[in-house]
């Protein structure tokens, strides 16, 4: 079995030797890698044909938000954009073909932090989740230009904290006033405060243990027909739940955050491993970080504009 390296770096965002910004995903790496998006790339460095490519200013350089391309397009057209910087794709047995930072690549690091926000939008959300503000923080573009943008991307601290915001959410939207509606349906982990959407991001804490310790490929990609009997630690990247057959599901895909819910049934393709965690060693699935998007609610499969106001 292979053994991934664990480190608490998810959602840190890196600065590059050559000035793009690349955001963490997950947990789990290599000892000299970092795998994730690249967020941002010199606006001069990419062609602006694509209506999902928003600029931004950073340091007084404009830049391009590629990474909606990955999540809104097509794995193919992100890496397309970022041809002039294609030694950041990589295919690995795990992640799949994803981008990744060599640590000799790394110029700066801007770690999720505590930032002042007006409005209150933290203190208020702290309060409808029942969460402590000391075990949260921000993450995202705020980290770069210290302003707040059309969301606040609110990182939940620590199992236990995250477990109870989570009970708080599911309450919590039941509420008119606090739903965010897309694609006709409420959205998984966003809710809002007056106009300003709140969006979660649980990640673990230092002291939380992570659940797969080591890995093993075999069996190739099968068609999962199953139900969902536990969401696990499906508000975390990777998310992980457990099916009715007992075998863990788990996803990289960064919209699997909460998205399946107990007693729910899925139709989907997924890599067949064995996962060394403290129950032993399990057979499970594996959706990839690199593996093209499936969602059993259908959500990616409608472009952005098409979507229903969430304000």
């Amino acid at each position: 079995m292979q053994t991934l390296q664990e480190e608490r770096v998810d959602q840190w965002v890196i600065e590059t030797t050559d000035e793009c910004f690349f955001t963490v995903i997950g947990n789990y790496h290599l000892s000299d890698t970092y795998f994730g998006i690249i967020g941002y790339i010199p606006l001069e460095d990419v062609s602006i044909n694509d209506d999902l490519i928003e600029t931004k200013i950073i340091n007084n350089r404009n830049y391009a938000k590629v990474s909606n391309l990955w999540h809104w397009r097509s794995h193919e057209v992100y890496f397309e954009a970022l041809k002039k910087y294609s030694h950041y794709i990589i295919e690995h047995e795990f992640f799949g073909k994803v981008t990744a930072v060599h640590k000799n690549k790394i110029l700066k690091i801007f770690q999720p932090k505590n930032i002042k926000i007006t409005g209150d939008y933290v203190e208020n959300a702290c309060s409808l989740l029942g969460i402590p503000k000391n075990k949260t923080a921000q993450i995202g573009s705020i980290l770069l230009t210290n302003t707040i943008g059309k969301d606040v991307d609110l990182a939940i601290i620590g199992r236990k904290n995250v477990n109870v915001a989570i009970e708080n959410f599911k309450k919590l939207i039941n509420n008119p006033k606090y739903q965010v509606i897309r694609y006709g349906r409420v959205h998984q982990k966003m809710f809002k405060i007056n106009n300003k959407i709140i969006d979660l991001f649980p990640m673990y804490s230092p002291d939380d243990e992570l659940p797969i310790i080591k890995f093993e490929s075999y069996g190739g990609v099968e068609n999962i027909k199953s139900t969902i009997i536990n969401e696990y630690d499906s508000a975390f990247t990777p998310s992980i739940y457990i099916l009715e057959s007992g075998k863990l599901l788990i996803s990289y895909q960064v919209g699997y955050k909460m998205l399946l819910k107990k007693g729910e049934k899925i139709s989907l393709q997924a890599h067949n491993i064995k996962v060394l965690t403290k129950k032993g060693i399990q057979i499970a699935y594996l959706i990839r970080f690199g593996d093209p998007w499936e969602d059993p609610t259908l959500e990616k499969k409608y472009h952005r504009k098409w979507r229903i106001s969430e304000l």
